[in-house]
């Protein structure tokens, strides 16, 4: 893993987990019978590993090459 991509999942992680919280916060769950959101640790946890995912998806450092047959 380069550098660049392990800041890329690092942030990624950060935001998702926040925004996990954020989520458990503002919406939740109104009769806690959620097993994910009901929960302030497994929000931000599943949201962390959410975030992480999603920035794997990311082309970082990825060069794209002229030539198809060079990869």
């Amino acid at each position: 893993m380069t550098r660049l991509s392990l800041i890329v999942h690092s942030l990624g992680l950060v935001i998702g987990a926040i925004l996990g919280y954020v989520y458990y916060a503002k919406v939740g769950c109104v009769t806690g019978h959620c097993m994910i959101w009901a929960n302030p640790w497994i929000a931000t946890t599943y949201g962390g590993l959410l975030g992480f995912l999603v920035a794997g998806l990311l082309p970082v450092g990825k060069k794209k090459s002229i030539d198809p047959s060079v990869d």
